[in-house]
Order: structure tokens, then sequence, then C-alpha cells
């Protein structure tokens, strides 16, 4: 694990569906809009779309 990597888990369960790399050192809140994750850092906006079990 590196700074700034960020991981999409199921909060019920502790499964880990996928990892998001960004080598950021300040991260901001996580918001879902249109089952897409967007995240806002110090080096910019990243965005993943939701895996299915976590719709």
């Amino acid at each position: 694990m590196d700074n700034g990597d960020i991981y999409l888990i199921e909060a019920a369960t502790g499964k880990r569906f996928g990892r998001i790399v960004t080598k950021a050192t300040e991260i901001g809140n996580a918001y879902v809009a249109n089952d897409v994750v967007l995240i806002q850092t110090n080096k910019g906006l990243f965005a993943a779309a939701l895996p299915k079990p976590l719709k």
C-alpha cells in the first residue's frame, strides 16, 4: 500500500473490490453520483465506476 491509495470496500463484509492509485498526499471526501465514485485530491479529481456488488 502506497501513499494515496484508495480502496473500494464493501462495508458489510470487508471485501475489497478495487484500488485507485492517486499518489496524492491530501484526499478529500468521496461522493457517488450515477454509480461513479468521485474523489477530490491535491493531484486532481479521480473517478471510478462502482463495481456491480457496490451499486
